[in-house]
């Protein structure tokens, strides 16, 4: 029994069928050789564990004033993810003034970042403001990141921070 281990190079793209042939030899001839042969065969698939970190500043705001979401996507392997896909979800009453991928493209609330390298890392940041607040005083931002790759620990792909809305009361003095 002979067992070969071998190493996918970082280039082969998923799906791609990789086959190994073996084939033994003996001498005296052997009276079969029909069966000297054998090919194994198996699919490319990428395994990568995105993990998410995401953070607001500052962690207290007045309606009107502007907050910066940072989101940090990191890749730790073993293989590259391609397609990474970011989201960030604000609640309504917050909009997004602009985006800053240290890689990829943005739109609003959503970023394409390209292939992610075992070991890398992307980092994003928004900076919203706060419109208007309709209803409690905790905001609550949640991002999430998706790639073509396997993940084997889907738990770690969400981030969510909250920041505390608060509201100027003016008074009008009224001296009599």
């Amino acid at each position: 029994r002979l067992t070969v281990t071998a190493r996918v190079g970082s280039g082969v793209e998923a799906g791609t069928i990789l086959s190994a042939t073996a084939e033994a030899t003996a001498t005296p001839t052997d009276p079969n050789p029909a069966n000297n042969t054998a090919t194994a065969s198996t699919r490319v698939t990428l395994e990568a564990d995105l993990q998410v970190a995401l953070t607001g500043d500052p962690a207290q705001v007045f309606v009107g004033e502007a907050i910066t979401y940072t989101m940090v996507i990191t890749n730790a392997g073993p293989s590259r993810a391609p397609e990474v896909a970011v989201t960030l979800t604000l609640p309504s009453g917050l909009r997004v003034l602009e985006a800053s991928p240290s890689q990829g493209t943005c739109t609003e609330e959503s970023c394409d970042l390209g292939t992610l390298g075992p070991g890398g890392a992307a980092t994003i940041r928004w900076r919203a403001q706060v419109a208007r607040w309709p209803g409690a005083s905790i905001a609550i931002a949640q991002g999430r990141v998706t790639a073509q790759a396997s993940d084997p620990n889907p738990s770690n792909n969400e981030g969510a921070v909250s920041t505390l809305i608060r509201y100027r009361v003016f008074f009008p003095f009224v001296a009599r």
